[in-house]
């Protein structure tokens, strides 16, 4: 039998193509019929041209798109379905998001109930019903990697944003995994598949500009969402490939290439300013409410310390002479305060070698933390607390924090309430992250903002002062027993 060659194939494929024919199996089916048909005709005698021809007045090219949508009809009634669930699904999912939004914002009763069922269907129906349907497509039919990895990804990080959202366990997790799928799987499957369909070597180079922009954009935003060290630096970087390296070639090449401004060009463009545009204010806002947060909490805690420093004085004071000679109580105040004395001089020593350029006092600062400008710089604290050797002021401290657990101890090692208000107030063992176990030190001062830093000290020096108000309080009790 005479078989067709390569061009003589590609004639029959495009005529097939321009019939209308998009249906990936239908369109392979009919234009292996055809070459058969056309190279049993050809072994019968007749030249390529003759045998073609008579195929098509039998076949009837013409009427294939028809054949098409019959075959169209009768198998996409699951895939109909599947549609209209979607865009029914979606504009529920989207006005029940947008409501609890509102209803949090204004902080009316019901928002979590409204978000939780919103981000429920988003989840378990809309995003599920719009990968299939993407996938049903012809020219998405190969893509099954993507797809996977953008199902896995949209879902772990749809339900990380709900659980943020609504303060439950697990968030950071989902977030996390979310990240990592968009970052590693979805990404570089994004940018094969494109390169793959393109045979220009400048299209190649501007796509994977691009997809480096994107990457590293995108692996900023989860940086700063998990308050790690570079985040700045990355969003930076990210940003300036995006805007100012891939926007302009692209612009420039698809110009060259089409002598038009498209819709699609547009959208392209805006889609990429609103990336950057709501990626960066989400990344400052969460940037400046938790800094926010961690100075509210300082400024309590320095009003909670004064209380109980002179609450703890005036106790002291009020105890009579005999009392006062007891060595106990001075070694449990004389120690006290020259903890919370070195606490303070910690945080004098960060805020001088991080924020350089202030020339607010230091007291001052430590005690209206607002007013030190570089808050959020982590590599600083780092530096300081941990140190290059593991050799840094955090080991120092939690060696002081020890000592004072023993004082508190040798005196009162017989009460055993207090010995548990002591190892509940300073818990010195290794924590868990990600499971795995992280020394007291690297896991409270290893990627901490100052401000961040400076609140947990402060935290420290309330719990020195609560811990020697029941130490004194339990030996005024035994004593006057």
């Amino acid at each position: 039998m005479c078989l067709l060659d390569k061009h003589q194939v590609l004639l029959i494929r495009s005529d097939v193509k321009q019939a209308g024919i998009t249906l990936s199996h239908l369109s392979d089916d009919l234009i292996d019929h055809i070459c058969c048909e056309v190279e049993t005709l050809m072994y019968e005698g007749q030249s390529f041209a003759q045998a073609y021809e008579t195929v098509k007045s039998q076949t009837g090219i013409s009427v294939l798109k028809k054949i098409q949508d019959d075959t169209q009809f009768l198998i996409d009634k699951n895939y109909r379905l599947m549609k209209t669930s979607m865009k029914i699904t979606g504009n529920i999912a989207l006005a029940l998001v947008m409501f609890g939004t509102v209803f949090k914002i204004i902080h009316w009763p019901g928002a979590s109930i409204i978000l939780s069922l919103g981000f429920l269907i988003t989840v378990l129906a809309f995003f599920p019903l719009a990968v299939y349907v993407n996938y049903q497509k012809v020219n998405e039919k190969k893509n099954l990697w993507l797809h996977l990895a953008v199902f896995f990804g949209g879902i772990t990080f749809m339900m990380g944003v709900a659980f943020k959202i609504q303060h439950w366990h697990g968030a950071s997790w989902l977030l996390f995994a979310g990240y990592i799928s968009l970052i590693f799987a979805v990404l570089p499957i994004v940018l094969f598949s494109n390169v793959k369909k393109v045979n220009d070597k400048k299209d190649k180079r501007i796509y994977t500009i691009g997809f480096i922009a994107m990457f590293i954009f995108v692996l900023s935003s989860m940086f700063k969402l998990f308050h790690w060290p570079g985040a700045s630096i990355l969003m930076l970087l990210g940003s300036f490939l995006l805007i100012s390296v891939f926007l302009p070639f692209y612009t420039w090449r698809h110009i060259q290439k089409e002598g038009r401004i498209t819709g699609q060009f547009i959208y392209t463009i805006i889609l990429s300013m609103f990336l950057v545009l709501f990626t960066s204010l989400v990344a400052i806002n969460v940037s400046e409410k938790s800094l926010a947060n961690f100075i509210d909490h300082s400024k309590n805690e320095n009003l909670i310390e004064d209380y109980l420093y002179q609450n703890n004085r005036s106790q002291v004071a009020l105890m009579n002479d005999s009392l006062l000679q007891k060595s106990q109580i001075k070694s449990i105040k004389k120690t006290s305060d020259s903890l919370c004395e070195y606490i303070t001089d910690i945080q004098g020593q960060l805020i001088r070698a991080i924020d350089t350029d202030n020339t607010t006092e230091i007291s001052l600062l430590i005690q209206q933390p607002e007013r030190i400008v570089r808050k959020d710089n982590s590599s600083g604290v780092y530096s300081l607390m941990i140190g290059n050797s593991n050799n840094g002021k955090a080991y120092m401290l939690k060696r002081e924090l020890e000592r004072y657990k023993k004082l508190i101890f040798g005196v009162l090692g017989s009460n055993n309430e207090m010995l548990k208000k002591t190892n509940f107030l300073f818990d010195l063992s290794n924590n868990t992250k990600f499971g795995k176990e992280i020394p007291w030190e690297l896991y409270h001062f290893q990627n901490t903002t100052l401000a961040g830093c400076l609140a947990f000290l402060n935290n420290l020096q309330t719990a020195i002062r609560i811990n020697e108000a029941y130490a004194l309080e339990t030996l005024l009790t035994t004593t006057n027993q």
